[in-house]
């Protein structure tokens, strides 16, 4: 059977220093054998995205063109990042999977900081756009802080999109625990980051909901909490981003906005991910090949909601038929085109625009990959 560990570093490098993508890349280009829970099991997002050297270069280089409109610092966007992508792992652990239950290896931390990277990446270039906005031209100039917490806020929140996740999923809980919203308004603070925005911006995320209704959900105050936001549950906190903005309303509508089409959009480009859309071969449960090939992704995606969310299963179209408890087919699991059209391609068209703001060559990568992914439809 094939086997593949998670990418180790190997290879990220040619001559001295000069980063090498493709490397990484080749990896996912094996198909691997085996049955349908072996590979799944299998299953590791392509980690070289997290990597500084993946993405460090194209982030100072934006900060560097875009300094005089945003007053962006690189490497305090650099460390902003890596300290958000430090919550996942840490909020990840708090919900153990119960004893019979392979872990999610899906909606992992892992994904969470890829989703963390793109849509942080997105929003820079949605930031842009909204700068050359003659109507909000010079307000992040007379405003020299603003740029910075929004981006800071804004990658936390999109590291803990999933939350609601593990502890719904993994521990099977309606409300999350009071201790771990106060733990996790206390991990916010050093960060210097309100958890009132945190929780609107994290509601942005619920794809189950038109982006009209969650931006009216998020403005009205009736979202989920996640944190505790009470006024002083943090001495000397500073005023949430999204009360310093009650002075242009519009443009708090319009980041707000943003930030809404930026989460959906990376959370859906995973299927975009090499790991996602790596080949196997499906092997039935006598070892014998069963002329089956799909993405690894999607069989992750599928176990996961075989063991964590069978409700979903029917949806899915991957529902195995004539049986009364929602059970997976495998010869279904596949990037379904009717996901394709309802979810996927939605989302991510939403806000796949505000990559060529943030770097015009990685944004030709990612819509060439979405029409990789537009032919591998089953």
């Amino acid at each position: 059977m094939g086997d593949r560990k998670p990418d180790d570093g190997q290879q990220l490098f040619i001559g001295k220093g000069e980063y090498n993508p493709d490397a990484r890349i080749d990896q996912y280009k094996k198909e691997m054998v085996g049955t349908p829970e072996d590979l799944a099991r299998q299953f590791h997002w392509a980690a070289y995205l997290t990597d500084q050297s993946f993405y460090g270069e194209k982030i100072t280089s934006f900060c560097q063109k875009s300094k005089d409109e945003l007053n962006l610092d690189s490497q305090t966007v650099i460390r902003d990042l890596d300290a958000a992508r430090g919550l996942t792992t840490q909020f990840f652990n708090l919900f153990p999977s119960p004893s019979g239950k392979p872990e999610m290896n899906y909606h992992d931390p892992m994904h969470a900081q890829i989703t963390e990277i793109v849509g942080v990446k997105l929003f820079l270039g949605a930031l842009s756009g909204l700068n050359k906005d003659s109507s909000y031209r010079g307000y992040f100039q007379t405003h020299p802080d603003l740029a910075q917490r929004l981006v800071k806020t804004v990658a936390a929140s999109f590291a803990l999109h999933e939350l609601d996740d593990w502890w719904k999923r993994k521990q099977g809980l309606e409300k999350i625990p009071p201790d771990i919203q106060q733990a996790l308004t206390h991990a916010l603070s050093p960060m210097d980051i309100h958890p009132g925005d945190v929780n609107r911006f994290v509601n942005l995320d619920d794809f189950k909901l038109p982006i009209q209704d969650s931006l009216d959900m998020v403005l009205a105050g009736t979202y989920e909490k996640i944190c505790v936001e009470e006024s002083g549950s943090i001495p000397g906190q500073k005023q949430s981003i999204f009360d310093s903005l009650s002075d242009n309303l519009k443009l708090r509508k319009d980041i707000i906005t943003a930030i809404a089409r930026c989460i959906r959009a990376a959370d859906f480009m995973q299927i975009l991910n090499p790991a996602y859309l790596q080949l196997a071969q499906l092997l039935d449960s006598n070892g014998t090949s069963s002329n089956i090939k799909t993405a690894m992704g999607a069989l992750a995606l599928a176990q996961e909601m075989q063991y964590y969310r069978p409700q979903a299963i029917g949806f899915s179209g991957w529902q195995k038929e004539g049986v009364i408890k929602p059970e997976i087919d495998w010869a279904k699991v596949g990037i379904g085109r009717k996901f394709y059209n309802d979810l996927a391609y939605p989302n991510i068209n939403g806000g796949i625009h505000y990559m060529v703001l943030f770097d015009p060559d990685e944004y030709r990568r990612a819509t060439e990959a979405l029409e990789t992914v537009q032919g591998k439809l089953s």
